[in-house]
């Protein structure tokens, strides 16, 4: 909810301010998960996720995140060999109250599509 509320504007597009009780109780009343911010959800779960099981931000684990956040909440399947990432998109899809992708190696894709 610290990242929503991080994300609220200041005012309205026509200009009228939003005070910090507006803003609060909006953040009080939000749900994340009923709403359609999917893709932040996934990088909300994915983040916590890191700071848990990493500890520490590797590089591939960035390029990971940066592939993984935006595509999980709209593909069927996530296609790759990397057995951690494969780890990683099934524990994220346990926190996800929405269909979201099943990871799948290439000898899986090709029994399942070829």
């Amino acid at each position: 909810m610290a990242l929503v509320s991080r994300l609220l504007p200041s005012a309205t597009p026509g200009g009228i301010a939003i005070d910090g009780a507006t803003r609060k109780s909006f953040v009080e009343q939000f749900d994340l998960g009923a709403s359609n911010c999917k893709t932040l959800i996934v990088e909300q779960v994915i983040s916590e996720d890191g700071w848990s099981f990493w500890s520490r931000v590797r590089w591939q684990n960035f390029i990971d995140r940066m592939h993984v956040i935006p595509a999980m909440p709209h593909v069927e399947y996530f296609l790759t060999d990397d057995k951690r990432l494969q780890k990683l998109i099934k524990r994220v899809k346990k926190e996800l109250r929405f269909p979201a992708a099943e990871p799948l190696n290439l000898k899986d894709f090709a029994l399942q599509f070829l």
